[in-house]
This record gives structure tokens, C-alpha cells and sequence, in this order.
């Protein structure tokens, strides 16, 4: 039997996806807990957050673009304008990961680095998020 949050989130899903102009067949759940997370064909993952973060969708977007354009490995965004928001719930479009084991410290330590070598990005991202809220409001 499915629960009532997994029909209210596909039905989230579906609007999203058909605001964006792709297919909902075939899209599988992967975890509904706080954020939904949702596998469509093509190796697309969709996020639906909970009610009212759609500032947090559009600075999670906006950040890892940064982080790609800079050569830091991240889960990549989809190149779609985005946060989608529909019935108050802002979702995001992301290439699936492809399969991948845990990492360690012998890993991370150079990502580290590299993350902390980068310029700050705090002045850009304000001024493309406050866009993003004054656009929404």
C-alpha cells in the first residue's frame, strides 16, 4: 500500500517534471523522508524539498554550479533554470551519480584542499540568490 506522503510528493513530481517539459514514466522513488529524492530515465535525479526552502534549493543549485566551474568534483545540477517550485515545494534537477563506493580520508583530504584554495564566492552567489528571492516573492 502506498502512503499518503508518497502520493502528495509524486503528484509534486509529476508538475515539476512537466513544468521542465520531460517524462514521469518510469521515475522511481529513492527516499521520501524530509526531501523526497526521485530516479527519472536518463539518469536524472529530482529533489523535492519541504515547504518553504526554496531559498535553500536555489543556493544548493548555485553552489555547485560554482564548485563545477571551478574543477571541484560535485554533484552536478542540471543546466535548467531552477529551483522549479510548485505547491509551495521547491524541487532540483541533478545527473545521477554514476555507481561509487565510500570514500576516506586519503580522498577527501586533497578535496579539502582544493576546496579551501578557491577564491570566496560569497559576494556572486548573494547577489544571484537575492535575484532568486526577489524574482519569488
Amino acid at each position: 500500500m502506498t502512503s499518503p506522503h508518497t502520493h502528495e510528493s509524486y503528484a509534486v513530481l509529476q508538475k515539476v517534471v512537466q513544468t521542465v517539459g520531460m517524462g514521469i514514466e518510469g521515475a522511481e522513488s529513492i527516499r521520501l523522508a524530509e526531501n523526497d529524492i526521485w530516479r527519472l530515465p536518463g539518469r536524472v535525479v529530482v529533489r523535492i524539498a519541504r515547504p518553504g526552502q526554496e531559498a535553500a534549493a536555489a543556493r544548493e543549485v548555485v553552489v555547485t554550479r560554482w564548485l563545477s566551474q571551478r574543477g571541484v568534483p560535485a554533484v552536478r545540477p542540471l543546466d535548467i533554470e531552477q529551483p522549479i517550485t510548485v505547491d509551495g515545494r521547491a524541487a532540483t534537477f541533478w545527473e545521477e551519480l554514476p555507481p561509487h563506493r565510500a570514500g576516506d580520508s586519503s580522498n577527501l583530504a586533497p578535496l579539502l584542499r582544493q576546496l579551501h584554495g578557491l577564491p570566496n564566492r560569497r559576494s556572486s552567489s548573494t547577489r544571484w540568490i537575492r535575484s532568486y528571492e526577489s524574482r519569488t516573492a
